[in-house]
């Protein structure tokens, strides 16, 4: 511990360190910043909790914050292991249920991340697509769609040629089109095959779902400060299926999960069956 965080934490228990001074001059004794019945706090447990550019002040409060929660904690902790609450048998038993959670979870969660494969090919992401289309109907509209937004201080002429290059049906032009929104668009979403909510773009213009849906391919709009172009490749309804690649990523991660639950199934099983050749366990018959 640096010297300012030191002279903080003295500084705020000076009279906790005198009194134990007074009662035990052992070095443990001296290094102790609070207690709990037979628990002790020590300078060394919150040494790492204030940063090396804190003032005194700053860092004395920091300590000060973390030894009032220890003692709550270790005074609640206290209050339940001496409680006829919970019998000596029942907190045993908590103890050891808790023990397993936290080992076996965590001894899990160790060979789960050896032993997962994190690629899926495309024929497996497809079969599961196909298998479980009803599960992916759509809770909202989603469309593919060009959006461009632009300032009206930019020249007419640029406002122009940027129309001209979205209605284009050049890929060339679409490139184009790309450069001049990186410069000088609002916002722009210029990617042909990407779907994405209806709503992500109902919320950057004066364009209602109603026209997104029901009109032509191409619409423009304006108000005091911008204009909006909008060419519509493609749209799905509310409760219609939703695209392969729009669902993609939910499904690698739903194959992901399955795969984890199958290691952790072979492992437990695996286990169980070397047991059985070892004679770790025995039942035994009433």
């Amino acid at each position: 511990m640096d010297s300012i965080k030191r002279k903080a934490i003295w500084l705020l228990l000076f009279w906790f360190f005198i009194a134990c001074q007074q009662e035990n001059s052992s070095p443990d004794a001296q290094k102790a910043l609070a207690r709990v019945g037979d628990t002790f706090l020590y300078e060394q447990e919150v040494s790492n909790l204030v940063p090396e550019d804190a003032n005194p002040k700053d860092s004395a409060a920091m300590v000060q914050r973390y030894v009032d929660s220890w003692i709550k904690k270790q005074l609640l902790l206290l209050e339940a292991e001496n409680s006829e609450v919970l019998s000596p048998e029942e907190i045993q038993k908590r103890l050891e249920e808790y023990k397993f959670q936290l080992l076996v979870h965590a001894y899990k969660e160790k060979i789960v991340s050896q032993k997962l494969d994190t690629v899926f090919s495309a024929q497996e992401i497809e079969t599961y697509y196909q298998e479980n289309l009803a599960n992916f109907e759509l809770k909202e509209p989603i469309t593919r769609c060009f959006f461009l937004k632009l300032s009206k201080e930019l020249p007419k002429s640029q406002l122009d040629e940027a129309a001209q290059l979205l209605k284009s049906k050049k890929e060339a032009d679409w490139e184009q089109l790309q450069t001049y929104a990186y410069a000088f668009a609002t916002q722009h979403l210029l990617e042909a095959q990407k779907w994405l909510p209806l709503t992500q773009i109902t919320t950057q213009s004066p364009f209602s779902e109603e026209q997104l849906l029901n009109r032509g391919y191409f619409l423009e709009a304006e108000d005091e400060a911008f204009k909006y172009w909008v060419k519509i490749w493609e749209v799905k309804r509310k409760k219609d299926i939703a695209p392969l690649s729009f669902v993609q990523n939910q499904i690698e991660s739903i194959l992901l999960n399955k795969r984890k639950v199958e290691i952790q199934q072979n492992l437990e099983r695996q286990i169980y069956q070397q047991a059985e050749k070892k004679n770790t366990y025995e039942i035994f018959k009433p």
